[in-house]
């Protein structure tokens, strides 16, 4: 019987597969995937963001990695998302209130008598 032998690094560029745009590897379960993802980040916030994550001893993938865990496990963006400059707490209220009806003032019949009770 003949034997086939195959370098190991051979074996790896076979395993490397082209699927929609991305290279990956096939690999067993729970064992890191190779993902060429491109992203595309404003160049001031990807150097701060690497900059901030360097401070807390991580790099981009890693962080990446640990976004994509935390969506899995948590089925959910893993993190509120605020607006700069939110809609303050009061002005959360009045909104909640006016689709719920309360807290609202009496009708008018018409703008003139609107600014009226206004300037009151």
């Amino acid at each position: 019987m003949s034997r086939t032998y195959t370098c190991p690094k051979a074996i790896e560029i076979q395993r490397l597969r082209h699927y929609q745009g991305k290279f990956i590897s096939q690999s067993k379960q729970n064992q890191p995937t190779l993902l060429s993802e491109m992203l595309f980040i404003d160049a001031s916030l990807k150097q701060e963001a690497e900059r901030t994550l360097k401070s807390m001893g991580l790099s981009m993938s890693t962080a990446i990695h640990l976004f994509c865990r935390q969506v899995v496990n948590q089925r959910r963006i893993p993190f509120e998302i605020i607006a700069p400059d939110s809609v303050n707490e009061t002005t959360r209220r009045s909104m909640n209130d006016t689709l719920k009806g309360k807290n609202l003032s009496r009708k008018f019949s018409s703008v003139d008598e609107m600014w009226e009770d206004l300037n009151a």
